[in-house]
């Protein structure tokens, strides 16, 4: 795509990528990335995973030889209608009145509706400050994950009771899950399996003040009001789907 837009004459590229390579590194050293941390590439099992080390250095490349205009953004969470992976998961744990949560685990992440995640790429694509520069899509707090659920029961009609199960135990519950999954041949991803439980043990939260000061982007969209969006948008997919 960038090879075919650089010969086309395309003005401008944006790369939208998840920052899954950086959070490895912020995870060890215990801290927020920066706008400054470079990308160091990583194995993984999953693609998804894997392009966003190779990305910075083709698209670096392109544009320090004069071929094509880029910028990059780097989405922490991205949650709202039709999302399939945090949103929909806090979902169905609160659908019963009681919702189980493993151990301590508590991490910080960068959650922003997808509304909020448009508008940035919008303003990185448009702007001639943003040419060759990378954002982090990440408000001004972290959020906590267990806020997330919290936000969503509430969503749901609430209360909920929260209980706590020891980590071992639900990580011992993911294993199983996925287990079963692979004997099913499941297509879908479980609800639960080991990578999100291990998800839950590390800290992934993202430094986004680069976007606030150079472009002026700060999140309108509440957790509280993107989450009762995504309730809705499910109950109404399922009167009408």
């Amino acid at each position: 795509m960038l090879k075919a837009s650089a010969e086309a004459g395309v003005k401008r590229f944006l790369q939208v990528s998840s920052v899954t390579t950086m959070v490895t590194q912020a995870r060890r050293e215990m801290s927020a990335l920066t706008r400054t941390r470079p990308v160091r590439r990583r194995r993984h099992r999953h693609p998804t995973t894997t392009m966003p080390s190779v990305w910075p250095t083709r698209l670096l490349e392109y544009h320090n030889q004069g071929k094509i205009k880029v910028s990059m953004i780097r989405i922490g969470i991205a949650y709202g209608p039709r999302d399939r992976l945090t949103a929909d998961r806090c979902y169905i744990q609160t659908l019963i009145p009681v919702v189980a949560w493993p151990g301590k685990a508590n991490p910080r992440f960068a959650v922003t509706h997808t509304k909020d995640v448009a508008e940035l790429a919008i303003l990185v694509a448009t702007s001639d400050k943003a040419i060759g520069q990378v954002y982090n899509v990440a408000g001004p707090e972290a959020v906590r994950m267990k806020e997330v659920t919290r936000a969503v029961a509430k969503a749901q009609g609430g209360p909920k009771i929260l209980i706590t199960v020891p980590f071992t135990l639900a990580y011992l519950g993911a294993v199983i899950i996925e287990n079963v999954a692979k004997l099913m041949r499941t297509k879908s991803t479980p609800f639960l399996n080991r990578n999100i439980m291990l998800q839950l043990g590390k800290e992934g939260y993202l430094d986004g003040t680069k976007a606030k000061t150079e472009l002026g982007w700060v999140p309108q969209i509440s957790l509280e009001e993107g989450t009762r969006q995504y309730v809705q948008w499910r109950r109404n997919r399922k009167k009408n789907p």
